[in-house]
């Protein structure tokens, strides 16, 4: 499905929260990121991506990025 329509916005975020649950955060970050990409001031999508890197300990990233959303 994803192949044939990239850009769908609903897939993507539901692979991110998929990779999330299963404990992949950067194969979910990888989503987030080109989602991010295409609508840089989503802050849903922002406060998602940070959501995962603050599990992963990344907690520089996800300061970061909080402050943008």
């Amino acid at each position: 499905v994803l192949r044939s329509n990239p850009n769908a916005k609903n897939i993507k975020l539901s692979l991110a929260s998929a990779y999330e649950r299963l404990g992949m955060p950067d194969d979910a970050l990888q989503f987030y990121s080109d989602l991010i990409q295409a609508a840089p001031e989503d802050p849903t999508l922002l406060a998602g991506k940070a959501r995962i890197l603050v599990r992963a300990e990344r907690y520089k990233d996800a300061k970061a990025t909080y402050e943008l959303s």
